[in-house]
């Protein structure tokens, strides 16, 4: 197997971002006196220490001449050493406040190797940072990441992703990490640090709660196309200024909540803030103390209703929540206190529409009374189909949260949009099985809810169970054939369950329904069509979506969509425009094994370097030697060789990974035709013809073999 890491890894930029403490004093080590040293550039920026009177711009273009020529100077009484980096960046160590005599003296044969000895130093300082099997960076990095103070009143957002592949030998689920490491970073753009046993972490700086949970969603999303069976992320935030043994609290922290992840479903995250205020969160049950209040009240009784009040805003204009309810409460109600700020109203016998009643009284008294606080009011009643007693202290709650979409101080009945919105709660951080029980009690109060239904589907379909998902957005297709999200999740779910036809056929639904506008889900749908228009050889199509998306700026920071793109243009004859956008997809993710392997074939077609198209091949599956194209396009590079033996066995692993690969098929007839072997020759060039569209250049190619003299008259002996 191909080395995945090797000593001689350039140093890149974000090294000396990252790492910039430590690769100061390699260069201040090295030198023969005191000085002071940064980086060019400085913290991924043209900016200079204050103490230096030179402008960046005077600075910059004898940097650069320098670092083309890879010879150190000196420039305005600083020493300049230059450094080669991955992708031909310029970087140097610039040192500062030497000696102008002493800087004078250094003869281009010292400061040569000076410069030598720097680099040998810098590669052996990267390396105690760097994880050995992905070439990531290691824990050690991640702690000095950490440990660099956070910006006063910003905010940092850490997360650890663990990943889960479905590989059985340990050579491959290696490999597979190496992918998803790849992945990471170029989808992140930021530094990826690798702990082991599959879990990896990020950090983002000035990212909020919101955000967070937002990017975290959307990773998970992209990780599980890569065809992961498990993703789990935890999540910490913290903001203001950072504390002493901040860095080991947020650690800790973030790996209960990716405890918690793990538990929830296979692809689930969790915010550790939830964990640590579980108490406050919105649809915590009361305390104890508080519930045994409650039960002891509605004991005996077959009806009740059950008003939660909650102070919202400022109450200094009033006594206190519990004063101001005491007073105008009536004789045989039951008040119980929660917290300063909240407290539970009792109503025995009271029918649903009475405990309305009431809650709508009471908000008129109290606004009469302290008409500038507002009060809201969460309403419950017993008996509810399918709910306990015990359960209309917390259904209270999820109706003062369905209550925040109509502003302060609203009174709102708990009824199936209520459970909707706590589902969406529920959802939002995570807990996909506690979401699917919030959906699944609002289908029973509700089963014509198609909103409901259909995030009900989504649900599931986290959870994997996308043949349950498939059957709720059917339920809301019967109902509204039109409804962009439910077409567009059924797709996704047939996506899932192989079922490729009638995902092509959803999506395109989707496409042509009123809701495709404006969607926030109309550039992921597009890129999927693209890739179901790709995989079924109708590449004409392919290339009409995935333009479109990119005329209108959506996905271009997305590497699938140039891929995409490649894969059309190569397959319709348009190989500089197939270029192109390859380089593109490499530029944005230069492990990308399909993009390697498609550019290889072009390299061969154009005739810009056979060699470089064999390495590319080659590349391509050590990168992701479970990818069945990457195998059948090596086979045809080592065909043009005249290398039969080696290309008919990259054609048998290409069709091993996947039977019904017509390209890989057609190789084999190739080869065969190579080897004078026409009778399985002919075999190949039939089934091509079979199983082919019509319209590709494949069932083209078979015919045309089939019709030649080397395998008109092939027979079973020769």
């Amino acid at each position: 197997m191909a080395t995945l890491f090797s000593r001689e890894t350039p140093l890149r930029c974000r090294d000396f971002a990252l790492l910039h403490d430590f690769f100061s004093q390699v260069v201040e080590e090295q030198l023969p006196v005191a000085a002071s040293v940064f980086f060019w550039p400085r913290n991924g920026t043209r900016s200079l220490p204050e103490s230096l009177e030179i402008s960046p711009a005077d600075l910059t273009g004898q940097v650069k001449a320098l670092c083309a020529s890879s010879e150190p100077g000196r420039c305005q009484g600083l020493l300049i050493l230059p450094v080669q980096v991955e992708g031909g960046e310029d970087v140097a160590a610039v040192v500062a406040d030497i000696d102008p005599g002493l800087l004078d003296k250094m003869a281009p044969e010292w400061l040569r190797e000076l410069q030598g000895r720097v680099r040998q130093r810098l590669d052996l300082t990267r390396l105690a940072f760097v994880d050995p099997e992905t070439g990531l960076y290691n824990s050690r990095a991640l702690m000095h990441c950490l440990e660099h103070p956070c910006p006063e009143e910003s905010c940092r957002a850490f997360f650890l992703i663990g990943v889960v592949a479905r590989v059985r030998k340990a050579s491959g689920h290696l490999l597979t990490m190496v992918r998803v490491a790849r992945f990471l970073e170029a989808m992140t753009g930021g530094p990826v640090f690798h702990l082991g046993a599959g879990v990896f972490g990020l950090v983002r700086e000035g990212m909020l709660r919101p955000a967070a949970r937002d990017f975290a969603h959307r990773l998970q999303g992209r990780l599980r196309r890569e065809g992961l069976s498990k993703v789990h992320i935890g999540i910490a935030v913290r903001q203001g200024e950072q504390q002493k043994d901040e860095v080991s609290l947020l650690v800790d922290e973030c790996l209960q909540a990716l405890e918690v992840a793990e538990r929830r479903g296979p692809f689930s995250l969790c915010e550790a803030s939830s964990l640590r205020d579980r108490e406050n969160h919105p649809l915590a049950p009361p305390p104890p103390a508080v519930l045994a209040r409650l039960r002891r009240a509605w004991r005996g009784l077959a009806q009740f209703g059950l008003v939660l009040l909650r102070l919202e805003g400022n109450g200094d204009t009033m006594p206190g929540l519990h004063p101001a309810v005491a007073g105008f409460l009536p004789a045989g109600l039951v008040y119980i206190p929660v917290a300063d700020t909240e407290g539970y109203v009792l109503l025995p016998d009271a029918s649903g529409d009475g405990a309305l009643d009431w809650a709508r009284q009471a908000k008129a008294g109290l606004e009469r009374e302290y008409p500038s606080v507002p009060v809201a009011f969460g309403v419950c009643h017993w008996p509810c189909p399918e709910q306990t007693k015990t359960a209309m202290a917390v259904n209270c709650r999820k109706a003062l949260l369905h209550g925040r979409f109509f502003g302060p101080g609203s009174v709102t009945v708990f009824d199936h949009v209520s459970l909707n919105v706590s589902g969406d709660a529920y959802f939002d951080e995570g807990d996909y099985r506690q979401a699917v029980r919030e959906y699944q009690a609002g289908v029973r109060m509700n089963q014509g809810d198609i909103n409901l239904m259909n995030s009900l589907g989504v649900a599931l379909a986290e959870l994997n169970r996308h043949r349950q998902a498939v059957a709720c957005f059917k339920q809301v297709l019967k109902k509204e054939p039109d409804n962009f999200m439910a077409l567009a999740n059924q797709g996704f779910a047939l996506r899932m369950l192989g079922r490729d036809e009638e995902a092509l056929d959803s999506f395109q639904q989707a496409l042509q329904s009123r809701g495709y506008t404006g969607s926030s889900a109309a550039p992921e749908l597009s890129l999927q069509l693209g890739r179901l228009y790709c995989n079924a050889g109708r590449f004409t199509e392919a290339l009409q979506v995935l333009e479109t998306l990119e005329d209108r700026g959506a996905g271009r920071q997305e590497f699938s969509l140039y891929r995409l793109l490649g894969e059309a243009y190569m397959e319709t004859g348009r190989e500089k425009k197939a270029m192109r956008s390859l380089q593109r997809a490499l530029h944005l993710f230069p492990q990308d094994a399909a993009s390697l392997s498609m550019l290889g074939i072009l390299y061969l077609q154009a005739g810009e370097g056979d060699d470089i198209a064999l390495g590319f091949c080659r590349r391509a599956v050590v990168l992701d030697g479970q990818g069945s194209e990457h195998w059948q396009r090596l086979g045809w590079v080592l065909l043009h060789f005249h290398r039969p033996e080696e290309a008919l066995a990259a054609a048998g692993k290409s069709l091993r990974l996947r039977r019904n690969n017509i390209p890989a098929t057609l190789l084999m007839g190739k080869v065969y035709t190579m080897m004078n072997k026409p009778y399985p020759a002919r075999k190949r060039y039939e089934r091509v013809a079979r199983t082919a569209n019509p319209a590709s250049r494949y069932f083209a190619e078979a015919r045309r073999c089939l019709a030649a003299p080397d395998t008109a008259g092939g027979t079973k002996n020769g």
